[in-house]
């Protein structure tokens, strides 16, 4: 019934994680996943969100935000 303030720390890092029973791959993780944290806000909501980059040879790291439809994402 209100707007809120979402706060949201995201950190990324390279970690090498199991892809299969017998393969395992280094991948981008956000807070340790992949993919990263869903993060559901709704119009008016203000959206704060602190990046810190862990990446240990210093490749840039960016958020890609993507509009979502259905069940929880908008749509009727």
């Amino acid at each position: 019934t209100h707007s809120a303030r979402l706060r949201v720390h995201l950190t990324s890092l390279v970690e090498d994680m199991q892809v299969s029973p017998s393969k395992r791959m280094e991948v981008w993780t956000f807070n340790g996943s992949v993919p990263g944290p869903v993060i559901r806000a709704r119009v008016g909501d203000v959206l704060e969100v602190h990046h810190t980059n862990l990446d240990r040879d210093g490749i840039g790291h960016n958020i890609d935000f993507h509009a979502a439809t259905g069940p929880g994402g908008g749509a009727a």
